[in-house]
């Protein structure tokens, strides 16, 4: 946990110096969107104004989709690979979502999922089953999607609100085993809702 902490990293003319040795910076989190977004800048420089691109499920939509609208993205099902939660009906935006739900080890009987809170430096413990977040990059919506779930349920919408650039989706398990799902105001005209 100690090797967690933003403040033991140095920027000095355009280099990165980290205050312990063992510490290490690890940036898969926002990869794929930053990929996303170097393709769909370099299809726009070359004249494409209608185009998605999509990394690893990491997605950006420029433009209009192929029925002359905007682009429909769908967001699956977190309990149900095989179905569709959500779509959403978007445009020059980018569009991530972080969730535990396919990438997780169970230990001594418990599941473990692969994002980690920086607060603690274990998995988070918490029961959002994915988050979704638009936002103006890619990058952008991947980064927030990873921190929103980590923040939970609460926080994770208030986070949302605060931030008048972003859209987000989260879902979570109630205690029932059912999933519950909330939506940001800005995208009610951009959604339908399959469950």
């Amino acid at each position: 946990r100690e090797l967690v902490n933003w403040k033991n990293v140095e920027l000095k003319d355009g280099r990165v110096f980290l205050k312990n040795r063992q510490m290490k910076i690890q940036l898969s989190g926002i990869a794929k969107g930053y990929g996303v977004d170097l393709v769909g800048e370099f299809l726009k420089k070359s004249g494409i104004e209608n185009a998605l691109v999509e990394i690893g499920g990491e997605i950006y939509c420029s433009g209009k989709g192929p029925d002359g609208k905007g682009w429909r993205i769908g967001i699956r099902h977190p309990l149900h690979r095989e179905r569709l939660v959500a779509r959403l009906e978007i445009s020059d935006v980018g569009i991530a979502t972080s969730g535990n739900y396919e990438n997780y080890i169970f230990w001594k009987g418990k599941k473990y999922g692969h994002i980690i809170d920086p607060r603690t430096g274990y998995p988070a413990d918490n029961d959002i089953l994915s988050v979704t977040v638009i936002a103006p990059t890619c990058m952008e919506a991947d980064a927030w999607a990873t921190g929103v779930f980590v923040l939970g349920w609460e926080e994770g919408k208030v986070m949302i609100l605060r931030h008048p650039e972003l859209e987000g989706v989260i879902i979570r398990r109630t205690d029932g085993g059912d999933i519950e799902i909330w939506t940001s105001p800005g995208i009610k005209d951009k959604i339908i809702l399959y469950e």
